[in-house]
Parts: structure tokens; sequence; C-alpha cells
């Protein structure tokens, strides 16, 4: 590894000069797989259906269920759907007709719910607001609950149950104006809540745009910025800073042992996005108040814009341990757009490319199909699943 062991770097640290395609080479004990052209060629690559095949979600049925704020779905090997919904705080069980079964939660057992994990049949159900995991049987029974101390949140489980805990970046009052891209710590903890391990590693976290002063202060992504997507595969911790074409992987002991590498262009910010971006932010700041509005400005100013479009701005591993990763459409075009995900096989080669509706969220990929969220224009959301064809 490169450098400190518990420090992973934006450029990775690999030496080693790979040709070709899909060649492992093996540099300070890292791994490095590089693939410069995907693997799929015509007629052999994945395909997703155009229509869904199961549908959740119909507020109009007398046995449905209107959906806001979804923040996690799943589907159970029956074709039965869990729905985590924010703005109810509940997970909502429905039927592979699209019935709701059962309800489970509400405000008394949950406040700021989203779905962290699965593991089988259960769902891991972390609660920011009060710093407790919710652990759920397929039936909807709580297994167990755990509070986790600190400014950390799960992320993700191991295969023998070792939670993956992330730290949460904080910022306060008079800590300037501009960008800032803080470190994340990664934890281990056991399946009680407690931290078994220094950190595993430090990774940069996602690129913001700050505005603070000792009376307020406001924070929000950077336009066209990188963002940080961490997922956990088996025994492994996947970490894509948003910046780059490559995959860190991470060991449980908090080394740094492979790098998976797509060697393509980057590719260049429209110049019609930045304009919509440039007045939408406009329309924005003119709605906040004069001496607030003139601090953003001067944030945005000064955190400038990315001389290239961001790589991939979200990561899941499928249940056949393939690794796909989201091209980030930055954000004027991540919900009018098809969603472009590049597949990589689970030992790094890069496969192609799998096309997925747009304004849909994808939550789970399983042999033969994806389950996730969409949305209409108005913002009313389904839970769907579409037939993968592999």
């Amino acid at each position: 590894m490169c450098g400190m062991a518990l420090t992973v770097t934006l450029a990775g640290c690999g030496t080693g000069r790979p040709e070709g395609n899909g060649v492992v080479v093996d540099s300070l004990g890292v791994q490095i797989v590089t693939s410069s052209v995907p693997a799929w060629r015509d007629g052999t690559d994945w395909r997703v259906d155009s229509i869904p095949e199961q549908v959740a979600g119909d507020a109009s049925r007398t046995d449905g269920a209107l959906l806001i704020d979804v923040v996690g779905v799943h589907r159970f090997a029956d074709g039965r759907l869990a729905v985590v919904v924010g703005e109810d705080r509940q997970v909502v069980y429905f039927t592979p007709e699209g019935a709701v079964a059962a309800r489970v939660g509400g405000a008394e057992t949950f406040a700021r719910p989203r779905m962290v994990a699965t593991a089988g049949d259960s769902l891991w159900i972390w609660d920011g607001a009060v710093n407790r995991l919710t652990v759920l049987d397929a039936a909807g029974a709580v297994v167990r609950t755990a509070e986790i101390v600190g400014s950390v949140a799960p992320t993700g489980r191991f295969v023998d149950g070792t939670l993956i805990l992330t730290g949460r970046p904080t910022i306060g009052l008079g800590e300037g104006v501009g960008l800032r891209r803080d470190g994340i710590a990664v934890l281990a903890a056991d399946a009680n809540g407690t931290v078994i391990s220094d950190t595993l590693a430090i990774v940069p976290g996602s690129e913001m745009v700050v505005a603070s002063t000792s009376d307020f202060v406001a924070a929000f992504p950077r336009p066209f910025g990188a963002q940080t997507s961490i997922a956990v595969a088996d025994r492994w911790v996947q970490v894509m800073a948003g910046d780059s074409d490559e995959l860190l992987r991470i060991t449980p002991e908090g080394r740094l042992g492979q790098i998976w590498r797509l060697a393509r262009p980057r590719r260049a910010i429209p110049l019609e996005d930045i304009r919509e971006h440039g007045m939408r932010r406009t329309e924005q700041v003119a709605q906040l108040p004069r001496a607030v509005a003139e601090r953003v400005v001067d944030a945005m100013v000064s955190a400038g814009l990315p001389g290239e479009m961001p790589t991939f701005d979200q990561q899941l591993i499928d249940a056949t341990g393939h690794t796909w990763l989201r091209e980030d459409a930055g954000p004027e075009r991540r919900d009018s757009v098809p969603q472009r995900w590049q597949v990589l096989a689970p030992d790094g080669a890069w496969l192609g490319t799998v096309m997925t509706p747009r304004r849909f969220t994808l939550w789970q990929v399983t042999r033969d199909r994806i389950v996730g969220v969409w949305r209409d224009p108005n913002g009313i959301e389904e839970a769907r699943v579409y037939r993968l064809h592999r």
C-alpha cells in the first residue's frame, strides 16, 4: 500500500504499467485491474425491460399506499416488497400484486429511518436522529436494536456480520467559505454497534460548497463536483471518490488491497448544463436574505467548477457479486435522462453498460431483476421491479 495504512488518496498508488484489458498487476502488494474497453460485445450485454413487471404504491387502490420520500426498497425471494418510507416513518410490506400486507414502525418507532443493508431476508434500518440501528426479519418483526454512539453511521455489513461505519462530516459556524472536501473515517463494529478496531481508512468525502459566518452556515454539493460512494462487498470496503475512474477496495485489516480502473477519457461538462444550473442557482439565491445570498454567492465563486464531469455518483453490489457504478449525469440531467451503469465483474474486469429508466433510483439487483423507486414529474413515487436479462 502507498502512504499510511489508514489514509486512502484519490489517485491510488499503483506503480505498475498495465497493458491491454483486464490485466492484473501487483504493485507494493496492491492488485491493479485495468480495463480499457468493455468485454461485452453486441448481443452479449445485459438489458432491462422497459415496462415494470411489479409496481407498488398506487394510492388509488383501496389496498394500496401513498409513498412519499422512499429511502429503501427490497424484494424478497417470494416476490414481496419492503419499502422504507421516510414521510410516514414506516416500513411498508407489499404483496407481489401490490397490496399492502403490513406496516411496521411509525413516529413512535422511527424518527428518520433509511435502509442501510440487508442480510438474507432481514432489513437493517438506521435512524440517524436517535443513533439507533433496527434489524427486522422478513415479516417485519424486530430482531434486535443497537445504539451506535458518535458522529458515525452504518454503511453496510461484511458477510460475517461486522458492521462498517462511516463518519458524518460536521460543519460549524464561522468556518469560512468555498470548496471543502473533508476526510471520512471508516470503522468496523460488532453487531451491537461497538467499535472493534482502529480506523480502517480515511477516505475523501464528497465535494461541498460551504458558506459560513458567526450567524449562519449553509452547505450544499459542489455543482458538478465529485460525490463519494462507499459500499460493502463480502469482506471488502469499496470506495469510489467520483473524480477518477478508479474503485479502491480496502481489506478488513484496513489495507488497500485492490484498485479497479477504467482507462477511458474523461467527459467534458456541457456548456448548456452549466448555463441551466447557473440560472437555477440564481433563482434559488434570490429567495435568500441579502446578507446570506451574498455569502452564498461568494462561496460559489470561490469554489468554481471542476474542469471535467465527475465519474460516478453511486455504486451497488448485486446478488452475484458484480459491481454497478452509476455514471454521474450532473445536477441538471440526473432525473431527465436514462441512467447509465457501468458493470464490473467480481474480479474487477469492466463488462459494459446497463441502462435503467430515468427518474429511477436503484436499490437492489438480483440475478434477474432490478428493484427501486420511480418518481413521476410531480414527485409521486412507486416501488418498481423490472426484469433484467443477463
